[in-house]
């Protein structure tokens, strides 16, 4: 499973709390274009909420806490 450098990006501004709205102000994006790169990202770490996502990221080391 390989997130691309956007998707971490996005991966990490979720884990830190950010709203999809304060992500895509962050990353430069729509709303919606956020809203389908954490599709992706649920996708493919096959959680599906931001508690799981950010329980995922922690056990492989995306982010620290």
């Amino acid at each position: 499973m390989i997130l691309t450098k956007r998707e971490q990006k996005v991966l990490a501004l979720a884990c830190d709390g950010k709203t999809v709205k304060e992500i895509a102000t962050t990353v430069g994006r729509s709303r919606k274009t956020v809203d389908k790169q954490l599709t992706m990202i649920y996708r493919k770490t096959g959680v599906h909420n931001r508690v799981q996502l950010l329980k995922w990221a922690f056990k492989n080391q995306f982010v620290d806490i």
